[in-house]
């Protein structure tokens, strides 16, 4: 069955407390605990400790400002480079006008011997004939001489032309003058004998000449005097092996220090001098002239002097000879370049003996800037043979 619900209870009002009266405070009894806590006197009440001030935070370093970058400079522009100057060619060496040393003549009763000797020419003529010469430098010619006759050597180059003119005539044959046998005066015989120790015209010497390289030429060759006139000496080489060049003709003084220069065998020193000089007192020598080599190695000074008296061997035999040095020197004018091949010294050493008239040896160095030796070249005679 179903329960029946509680009856609701009718709400009752809460009682109403009433408030007491606000009455005095009731007095503690002495001797109390109270009475004694509330007799002491209130201490007043420590302060609150102040509170310890906070550091001030130090102020960050500022950072220091990073300087700027400073603009890179910029490149300055390059000047342009200026054109090099062109090296202005060396100025042409003034040529030199032609120069004619010699021009000598040996009379005979058909023909004149013409003899010359030029330098700085680039050709030479003799008029009237022959016209045209072969060699511009120097030479011996023979010319058909029928009446008295001037005749003018003349020799040019690019620069100019110079002459020289010699008058010769013919030497008229004396008629015979009648024999008149003369006893010679003692006075010549000293002269007949002093001549014997000259070169006479025949008489023939024949060497042989080695070079300091492989490829230098070995050749032998012949002089024969053609004549001697007043103490110049008329020679003619030829070669004597077969095939070889034609004949030159040259002259030298016997007595004087000089240079002859031949174009198969290069330059010998005065042939003759041991013939005409007496050696054994003879001083030192010096500033005779002295050939150019080239045409450009110039301003050569030389100086001779005897060294003394020595045995010497050669394919003719051994000999009692004087020893000659020579040393021809000059001041070198090129570069480095050239130090190797420009010659500034040449040194020769002549052997003379006096029963053969003309050198026995003869040895020719020739030395460069950079001091090396260049040539050496050895002639040595083969053969005396007299007229």
């Amino acid at each position: 069955p179903a329960s029946a619900p509680d009856p609701v209870a009718p709400s009752t009002p809460a009682p109403t407390v009433a408030q007491a009266p606000a009455s005095e405070p009731t007095p503690t009894p002495k001797g109390t605990p109270a009475a004694e806590a509330a007799a002491e006197p209130k201490l007043a009440p420590e302060p609150a400790p102040k509170p310890e001030p906070k550091p001030e935070p130090k102020p960050e370093p500022k950072p220091e400002p990073k300087p700027e970058p400073k603009p890179e400079p910029k490149p300055e522009p390059k000047p342009e480079p200026k054109p090099e100057p062109k090296p202005e060619p060396a100025p042409v060496a003034a040529v030199p006008p032609p120069f004619i040393s010699e021009l000598e003549a040996e009379v005979g009763s058909v023909s004149v011997r013409l003899c010359y000797l030029v330098r700085d020419a680039d050709s030479v003529t003799l008029t009237p004939r022959p016209g045209k010469l072969d060699r511009a430098d120097q030479d011996c010619v023979s010319v058909p001489l029928r009446s008295a006759t001037k005749f003018t050597l003349t020799a040019r180059n690019a620069r100019t032309a110079v002459s020289r003119t010699i008058a010769v005539a013919p030497r008229s044959t004396p008629p015979a003058a009648p024999a008149v046998v003369e006893k010679p005066p003692a006075a010549a015989e000293p002269a007949q004998a002093a001549d014997a120790g000259l070169p006479q015209a025949g008489e023939r010497w024949v060497y042989r000449s080695r070079g300091k390289w492989p490829t230098s030429p070995r050749q032998s060759f012949e002089i024969a005097v053609q004549g001697v006139s007043n103490g110049v000496v008329t020679d003619a080489l030829r070669p004597v092996d077969s095939g070889a060049g034609g004949t030159e003709v040259r002259r030298s003084r016997g007595g004087k220090p000089e240079f002859v220069e031949w174009s198969d065998i290069g330059t010998e020193f005065s042939p003759y001098f041991g013939a005409y000089v007496d050696l054994a007192g003879s001083d030192t020598l010096r500033g005779f002239p002295t050939p150019d080599i080239g045409g450009f190695w110039t301003q050569w000074y030389s100086e001779a002097k005897v060294l003394g008296r020595e045995s010497v061997s050669v394919p003719a035999g051994s000999f009692s000879a004087y020893k000659l040095e020579v040393w021809s020197s000059r001041r070198a004018t090129g570069g480095s370049t050239s130090a190797q091949i420009e010659p500034v010294r040449i040194h020769y050493l002549i052997w003379y003996a006096p029963e053969v008239k003309r050198y026995v040896k003869m040895q020719r160095r020739v030395i460069s800037a950079n001091d090396s030796e260049n040539e050496k070249d050895v002639f040595e005679l083969v053969a005396h043979r007299r007229p």
